[in-house]
């Protein structure tokens, strides 16, 4: 069924990547094509992983977002995956690798081009997209059905992005953050994962990395974003780094509430990255 929102025609979409999980749920925003210029036939698409400290999704990076990039022509999906008691890694992990799977699935149902499929989170949800983004290829992680790479992201853009959590309180301590017990260990989860070192995701970026956009205000905590740079730099992987001059943290789409006018800048910069890496149509 097609909805008018915000000005935007689109396809509203709920479905539901992880069997057993009732409340995981992926909700898709598909633009109309017949809204686009002559000759675009499939558009691109984006995952995107809303940020909540994984203790929950938080509404502010999510439909709103994906509302925004609808209108730039790109099909939209926004996933609430697991959080709270249910966080333990792989869980979340596998709500967004079988998303992205699932996206290409109906690919030619929503119109969408397989091979230009990015993910996009914030906080948290970032943390979730480098596990993606460098995790894609772990064994848990595949299925019967799915070729090699079915899940791996085409690109990644990334907004105020945790890599780890290693040394996270003392770091919070020192940098006069406030710091809630057991924040970070609800992730933890067993086998591989029981290890907090194992998602510390800079450490694990390689060439089968996607390409990445980040970007951050000069308040936002942690400082991973450059670790994670760093490590694409190394690894040899295209990516953009932008940190902004700012009196606020970054929070969604930083269209309200004084933000300066060049941090409110980042989604037309996301824009033309994603057009530059991805290809245009």
């Amino acid at each position: 069924m097609f909805k008018h929102r915000n000005g935007i025609y689109m396809k509203l979409v709920k479905l539901f990547p992880s069997p057993g999980r009732g409340n995981v749920v992926l909700e898709g925003y598909i633009p109309e094509l017949a809204l686009f210029p002559n000759g675009v036939r499939v558009l691109p698409a984006i995952l995107i992983l809303p940020g909540g400290a994984y203790r929950f999704v938080s509404p502010g990076e999510g439909e709103e977002v994906a509302l925004r990039f609808c209108g730039e022509g790109y099909a939209c999906f926004v996933l609430k995956y697991s959080v709270g008691d249910d966080a333990g890694f792989p869980k979340p992990l596998e709500d967004a690798s079988r998303s992205m799977w699932m996206i290409r699935q109906h690919a030619e149902e929503w119109h969408i081009d397989p091979k230009r499929v990015a993910v996009m989170g914030f906080s948290a949800g970032a943390h979730l997209g480098t596990a993606l983004a460098t995790m894609w290829h772990y064994p848990e992680l595949q299925s019967e059905d799915m070729p090699e790479g079915g899940n791996r992201p085409d690109a990644c853009v990334f907004g105020y992005t945790p890599t780890t959590f290693e040394g996270f309180e003392e770091k919070a301590k020192k940098d006069g953050m406030p710091f809630v017990p057991g924040q970070h260990l609800n992730v933890l989860g067993e086998g591989r994962f029981a290890d907090i070192t194992s998602l510390t995701t800079h450490k694990l970026v390689d060439k089968r990395t996607p390409p990445a956009f980040l970007w951050k205000t000069n308040l936002c905590y942690p400082e991973s974003t450059f670790l994670y740079a760093e490590a694409l730099k190394e690894a040899g992987v295209p990516y953009e780094v932008h940190v902004f001059t700012d009196t606020k943290r970054a929070g969604g789409l930083c269209n309200r509430g004084g933000y300066a006018a060049n941090t409110q800048m980042w989604v037309q910069m996301a824009l033309n990255w994603l057009a530059m890496v991805m290809g245009e149509q």
